[in-house]
């Protein structure tokens, strides 16, 4: 019966020693789990601050893209517009142009004169 109670008592020992271990192994594993849940989070903060930058950039790009169209309109406009000025006779639209300034010249000063009426 000693021999059974010291064997018994070893056994409880050897499973103390095991218990003790694998209390060990569950604490690094806990300290794992803590670990890459911090990493988890950080990760998904940076996500979402690389999500909210991605989302700029695309307004930023659409606004730019909106302008160059703008200035490709108003530069093709420009230039069919001197093109069709060079095409015509640049002395007749000159002479054309003057008689226009003439006219709203004539137009201006009347309409001086009659505001100078009323006042």
């Amino acid at each position: 019966m000693a021999k059974e109670g010291t064997a018994l008592k070893t056994n409880n020992q050897k499973l103390q020693r095991i218990v003790i271990e694998k209390e060990n192994e569950l604490l690094k594993c806990q300290e794992v789990v803590t670990d890459l849940q911090s990493q988890l989070s950080k990760l998904n903060q940076e996500h979402a601050l690389q999500k909210s930058k991605l989302t700029a950039l695309q307004s930023f790009t659409s606004q730019l893209q909106q302008k160059y169209d703008k200035l490709a309109e108003t530069e093709t406009q420009k230039t069919n517009a001197l093109n069709e000025l060079l095409k015509s006779d640049l002395t007749q639209k000159v002479i054309e142009y003057k008689g226009v300034i003439t006219e709203l010249r004539n137009v201006l000063n009347q309409k001086e004169k009659e505001r100078q009426v009323y006042v």
